[in-house]
């Protein structure tokens, strides 16, 4: 019997060696052990789990030579990846992009020109009168003409015009007032044709002003009863006075 113990720990121990020298030793230790100790316990006729040459501890480790090394692997790995610098650019917010100027805003309206007095004296101006609903003038538009002569007279013409119409006109600050007087005085009324003295200019160069007309005689008092639009003719105008 101990002839045959000691032949058979000789035999494991060049299995052993053997082992040892392939190169996936871990795998086949790993494997070939418990089939070692199978047939090593067989022959002594113990039990695998009470032979003193074999060792869990051993055994685990030839196990978890393999295991550490995929783990070493993709630890290697993952850290070359991480070590590549992402080249794409990340996209931009909208609060981040440049803001182009902004296109300059449309006048609002026609141009505008401030009127003095060198700008009415000897001119000549077409009217548009349009009643108000609230007012006694009849409902229809109608033209009208007036010329602001250099002495502070008027002279009216188309639907206001005709003998015994007269009047004057003076430009206070900013505001414009062109007074008509009729034949009759008090009974027949006056008109007053008020307007701001800023001008619109038109998209043929003229001048253009909007009024209203305040108005009264001796049946009405005085109240607005119309509006107006004048429109500066070309030239200049000086009364006749028949001499040559």
């Amino acid at each position: 019997m101990t002839f045959l113990r000691v032949c058979v720990t000789a035999l494991l121990a060049s299995l052993a060696a053997a082992t040892r020298c392939l190169p996936s030793c871990g795998v086949r230790a790993a494997v070939c052990a418990p089939r070692v100790r199978v047939a090593a316990s067989a022959a002594l006729g113990e039990d695998g789990a009470a032979a003193a040459w074999y060792s869990d501890e051993a055994d685990g480790a030839a196990a978890a030579e393999p295991a550490a090394a995929s783990q070493q692997a993709a630890a290697a790995a993952d850290a070359v990846d991480g070590a590549v610098p992402d080249t794409a650019p990340a996209a931009a917010s909208p609060s981040e992009l440049p803001t182009l100027p902004s296109e300059p805003a449309e006048p609002e309206g026609p141009p505008t020109q401030l009127l003095e007095t060198s700008d009415l004296v000897n001119t000549r101006w077409e009217l548009l009168v349009v009643p108000r609903e609230e007012g006694w003038l009849p409902s229809d538009d109608f033209l009208a003409e007036v010329t602001l002569l250099a002495d502070g007279s008027v002279v009216w013409g188309g639907a206001v015009g005709g003998p015994g119409t007269g009047g004057r006109w003076t430009l206070n600050g900013e505001t414009l007032e062109i007074i008509r007087t009729t034949p009759l005085g008090l009974v027949s009324g006056r008109d007053y044709y008020m307007s701001n003295a800023l001008a619109e200019v038109t998209s043929g160069l003229q001048l253009a002003l909007r009024g209203v007309i305040r108005s009264y005689n001796a049946i009405y008092p005085v109240a607005v009863v119309a509006d107006f639009v004048a429109v500066r003719q070309s030239g200049r105008f000086v009364r006749d006075s028949g001499e040559d």
